[in-house]
């Protein structure tokens, strides 16, 4: 079976997310804190560090199992804030 991976955070080089097999029943009861959220807008779409707590820009990326997926921008920039919001 495939192991989880940590993806590091393009500020701070702590884990920002994990790719691998994702348990669906882990992932609803008790691991949702560990789930990253998305935050999308017009200017792109934005994942939160939970360390530095500095927004990651994301890309949309083809995924093996659900068709979309979403990886770090290959500009890996990150804001203190979504840019666009006041």
């Amino acid at each position: 079976m495939e192991m989880l991976r940590d993806i590091p955070c393009p500020s701070c080089s702590k884990p920002l997310y994990q790719v691998g097999p994702v348990d669906f029943a882990a992932s609803i009861f008790g691991r949702a804190d560990e789930i990253p959220k998305i935050v999308a807008n017009e200017q792109g779409d934005y994942l939160k560090c939970h360390h530095c707590s500095m927004f990651v820009l994301m890309s949309r990326a083809p995924a093996p199992a659900s068709g979309q997926g979403l990886e770090i921008h290959p500009s890996r920039k990150f804001f203190k804030k979504i840019p666009g919001e006041k």
